[in-house]
């Protein structure tokens, strides 16, 4: 393994790290039970996306200009304000909307950079997964916004969170995209 594709790594678990900590420290504050649907959720998140980006890093790219360190740190200073925005799941839905928009991004970036046929059709896969996502996420901020009852945000932050658990049985398990063909 390349020294880049190692430090990436490291710095990899290290943000992980970082986010763990700060969810739950904004869950010291008194929230309502919408704001802890979505801390779960976000803790699923913060596993999925830890663990794809592990696998994208040693299988498929690492950074290797200013345009991908940017986007780097653009995804990372994402997740950030995502920790922030437990207590507002409108932004919740737009942040991380945003984030596997830039996602997106990334993948296509990679995808031009392959030859190999395998890793193309991984990279296509998370790509048609990910715009699912992108479209979910922020038509649930479109229903939050529309929507001001005190109920809306109560049911979003559940089905998001009880979404993911049948999605991640199905990505990891059924689908097998995480199951690296290439390796």
């Amino acid at each position: 393994m390349r020294r880049a594709n190692r430090l990436q790594l490291i710095c990899i678990n290290l943000t992980a790290i970082a986010l763990l900590i700060l969810l739950f420290y904004n869950l010291l504050a008194p929230y309502k039970i919408e704001h802890y649907f979505i801390a779960a959720a976000t803790l699923i998140m913060i596993v999925h996306i830890w663990w794809g980006a592990r696998l994208y890093i040693k299988n498929v790219e690492y950074t290797r200009n200013l345009l991908d360190l940017l986007i780097d740190v653009l995804l990372v200073g994402l997740l950030a304000i995502a920790m922030f925005s437990l207590n507002t799941v409108v932004r919740w839905f737009i942040v991380f909307g945003t984030f596997f928009a830039i996602v997106i991004i990334k993948y296509t970036m990679g995808l031009f950079r392959t030859e190999e046929s395998k890793v193309e059709m991984y990279i296509k896969t998370k790509i048609k997964i990910e715009s699912l996502v992108v479209l979910l996420f922020y038509f649930s901020a479109i229903m939050g916004s529309v929507f001001d009852y005190w109920w809306v945000p109560v049911f979003l932050s559940m089905a998001v969170f009880l979404a993911q658990i049948p999605f991640i049985y199905w990505l990891v398990f059924r689908k097998g995209v995480y199951k690296i063909p290439f390796e």
